[in-house]
């Protein structure tokens, strides 16, 4: 409310304000793979079959720790196997020849999350949630032309759908570049 400049006591909007900005932090979530900002573990299970793969870029990130590790169902000591840097990206690697030299089932416990959430990442949230309710009011518009004057917008139903920071507000994508993997994910 504070950015939009609207009074703390009205409240006609607060319902469309939440949706706003739960589905601001949806979309941030999501390119993280997370489902909380908070610290969480989560449990994947990889089906590798390139041999010659360096590691595995692990699907909800940033990485704070890997628990365990197992490869077709027996548990890898620790020291076999580290977080390439950033840690944070959480690409696992092993450190013996042994791993990933054939098709193996890998299944990695890991703990992912901000803690705390940077400001950086709050503020382009912020962003992100003032610019989908701007366009709010423009559902359902394309573009406009009077005279010679016109206008398109970039996705005028007010969703941010793409795999990556795309579509984003480019306050968003600057907070978010520091955090995010240097490729596209396939979320």
């Amino acid at each position: 409310k504070a950015t939009l400049k609207i009074p703390a006591s009205d409240t006609s909007q607060d319902a469309l304000l939440q949706d706003i900005v739960d589905s601001a932090n949806d979309e941030m979530l999501r390119l993280f793979g997370l489902t909380s900002t908070a610290p969480t573990t989560y449990t994947n299970t990889y089906d590798v079959i390139d041999a010659y793969s360096s590691g595995i870029y692990l699907v909800q990130y940033p990485v704070i720790s890997v628990t365990s590790v197992t490869i077709d169902g027996a548990v890898i000591d620790p020291s076999l196997y580290y977080l390439k840097r950033p840690e944070s990206f959480g690409l696992i690697a092993g450190t013996k020849s042994e791993w990933m030299q054939s098709r193996q089932l890998i299944q990695i416990e890991h703990v992912a999350g901000f803690d705390p959430i940077p400001p950086s990442l709050k503020r382009g949230c912020i962003v992100l949630a003032v610019s989908m309710y701007n366009l709010e009011s423009k559902t359902g518009f394309r573009s406009e032309k009077i005279g010679q004057y016109s206008y398109t917008l970039g996705n005028p139903a007010g969703g941010f759908d793409g795999a990556t920071a795309g579509d984003f507000p480019s306050q968003t994508k600057r907070a978010l570049n520091q955090f995010l993997r240097p490729f596209a994910e396939g979320f």
